[in-house]
């Protein structure tokens, strides 16, 4: 069975959450338009989604092997080469991924970097969109793409889980 990658990303074209929905066992996004209610299956959804990304970071290939390969301490010809060819290969590692799904932290934390997944009731992507306007600079810093080259001491790593609702805040 797959395992929806993009719930609680994902709305309809009258923005609206689609909720998932299993329907003979199979997950569904529930869109609603003008009323009705309609099931998608959220592999369809999902892989379209992933291949837009894909298709996004394949404009940037050569930027995001530079930037890996310094993380990684790889920067010679032949690790950026075995690089590139993992990052043009990214769909091969869909099936494992709709098996596994994302860990919920991964879900949240694209629901807090503002990934909004637009879906008409056939399920076609109408829209993809990231609401921050910027990229936070803690986030450039981590890839090298912006501020200072070392993170400060008291803070080796700049991403933060997102912090637990209070007793207040849970409804």
């Amino acid at each position: 069975m797959t395992k929806p990658i993009f719930d609680g990303v994902v709305y309809d074209e009258e923005g609206h959450l689609c909720p998932v929905r299993y329907l003979d066992g199979e997950p569904h996004y529930e869109v609603q338009d003008q009323g009705l209610r309609f099931y998608v299956p959220t592999e369809t959804v999902d892989r379209r989604v992933l291949g837009l990304m894909r298709d996004q970071l394949l404009e940037h290939e050569d930027a995001i092997t530079d930037v890996l390969a310094r993380l990684l301490g790889q920067e010679d010809p032949f690790s950026r080469a075995a690089l590139r060819t993992q990052l043009r290969n990214f769909d091969r590692q869909w099936d494992a991924l709709f098996e596994q799904g994302l860990p919920p932290l991964a879900k949240q934390w694209l629901a807090q970097a503002g990934l909004r997944v637009v879906i008409n009731f056939r399920g076609e992507v109408v829209e993809l969109l990231h609401e921050g306007e910027e990229m936070p600079e803690d986030f450039l810093r981590a890839f090298g793409l912006g501020g200072p080259e070392e993170p400060p001491n008291d803070e080796p790593w700049p991403f933060r889980p997102p912090p637990s609702p209070g007793p207040d805040e849970m409804s």
